[in-house]
């Protein structure tokens, strides 16, 4: 989206907002001047002038209301001074030909408002036909963009909220979003980047018959027991079987959209998800859009979703600044001395090369434990999957001047998952990465709900 647009945006929400201030009980019309700088000139909506009553009586008369009213547009310019020459009016609704004529005298050089809806157009055909008229004539343009309709999200084992940001970064107005989290610490940081999130705590306990119609339901049910990393225990541990409460809701909320994200699994229990939410899963690598590999299944009907552009994103982009190293020594001395990587360990057999994913393992850190702790990374190359971790030298390493290593900082992670640099800030760095581990990689989801921009949500 190009700043031009999201000024536009901004300001047309800004115009909607102020016509709240309007008494109308039939079209409230809000109306925002701003110049070439993005300074507010002059705000304005529809209402009685100065010192004349508006009764709830008087103003219900269309008779007399049409007669005294004042339009969002003249009270805006007036508001201004009139210093408004060569400036933008963000308007609600499409101006009449009176306000259109104003704004046209005034020196206003481009309007922006919403189309109008059908009712509206109908009402005020001719005035809206005039009004195109006087624009072109005059050199004045004019945008007029489709009005978003907020929706209401449940997100279920809603973590730190990663959906908060990918309906954000979408461009999707939310109206409530409602989270169904247990851990204090996630919905700390929740509240702390989305203030306005209505937590509803534990999701067996979630209710329908208390929620609003729900427009998006979106989670990710506990992986741990369909992950190929665990004991594969698939249904019969009990985190796995928290998926039915997705179910539950999806059936009794029946929302427009849905999207359900879970681990590469086995066949028998992906066939039971896809059953039982009547679409097969598309999976998508986050490492098309990440320096992360992170290979994820995603169970939705939001319309057209297919596989992300590869940025080509690599460890390198996303490293800090100003780490200091850890100067612990890697065991296995494969170090690549310059020119094309690929080729070097493929030339000379090395062991460890590029895989299909794009990891690089370079060398074993001199540490105790599980060997995929040990494992080194090459900063050309990409992240293995992010975990939990949850300390012990947990978290992904990286080489450094090939020769020593140091492990991922926690904004590091954030890049990794496309999140905001410091959305984690807040708990410590053990929950900053336990939580990045069982998030979402935002860009990812971002470009799943572009689909949603495609229907009636726009």
């Amino acid at each position: 989206m190009s700043d031009k647009c999201k000024w536009d945006n901004r300001f047309l929400e800004l115009a909607e907002f102020y016509s709240k201030w309007s008494k109308d009980p039939s079209t409230q019309v809000g109306c925002v001047i701003v110049d070439n700088n993005n300074i507010v000139l002059g705000l304005g909506y529809n209402g009685f002038p100065r010192g004349v009553s508006d009764s709830n009586e008087r103003i219900k008369d269309r008779s007399i209301k049409h007669l005294i009213v004042q339009h969002a547009e003249v009270n805006a310019v007036l508001n201004s001074n009139g210093k408004v020459t060569g400036a933008t009016a963000y308007v609600t609704h499409p101006p009449c030909s009176n306000c259109t004529g104003l704004l046209i005298q005034a020196g206003i050089k481009r309007i922006v408002t919403y189309k109008a809806s059908s009712t509206l157009a109908k009402r005020y055909n001719a005035s809206f036909k005039a009004s195109l008229v006087m624009l072109k004539e005059s050199g004045v343009e004019m945008t007029q963009k489709t009005q978003k309709t907020p929706i209401n999200v449940l997100s279920l084992f809603d973590g730190m909220s990663c959906g908060q940001i990918a309906l954000e970064r979408s461009g999707i107005d939310v109206r409530h979003y409602y989270a169904a989290e247990i851990d204090k610490y996630a919905m700390k940081i929740t509240q702390k980047n989305h203030p306005s999130t209505i937590q509803l705590g534990d999701v067996t306990q979630v209710s329908s018959q208390n929620l609003p119609k729900i427009d998006l339901l979106i989670g990710g049910s506990p992986c741990q027991g369909f992950s190929f990393a665990g004991k594969q225990l698939n249904f019969d541990d009990p985190r796995s079987k928290l998926f039915f409460e997705y179910v539950r809701l999806l059936k009794e909320l029946k929302p427009k959209y849905f999207l359900l994200e879970n681990v590469r699994m086995k066949q028998e229990s992906q066939d039971v998800i896809s059953e039982a939410l009547g679409v097969k899963p598309i999976a998508i690598n986050s490492n098309l859009v990440s320096a992360q590999n992170r290979y994820r299944l995603y169970w939705t009907n939001i319309p057209g979703v297919d596989q992300p552009e590869d940025k080509g994103i690599n460890l390198v982009d996303i490293i800090e600044d100003g780490v200091v190293n850890e100067k612990s020594h890697c065991l296995d001395a494969n170090y690549f001395k310059g020119g094309n990587l690929k080729s070097y360990f493929e030339k000379h057999r090395r062991q460890l090369i590029f895989s299909d994913d794009g990891l690089c393992h370079v060398g074993e850190a001199d540490l105790k434990g599980h060997d995929s702790i040990k494992r080194v990374y090459h900063p050309d190359g990409k992240c293995p999957t992010l975990t939990t971790m949850g300390g012990g030298h947990r978290e992904p390493k990286i080489s450094i001047e090939d020769t020593t290593w140091r492990k991922l900082t926690p904004l590091e992670c954030e890049r990794l998952q496309t999140v905001p640099d410091g959305y984690t800030e807040g708990v410590s760095n053990t929950q900053r990465y336990r939580m990045l581990g069982n998030g979402w990689t935002v860009d990812v989801i971002s470009h799943i709900f572009k689909g949603l921009n495609k229907g009636e949500y726009k």
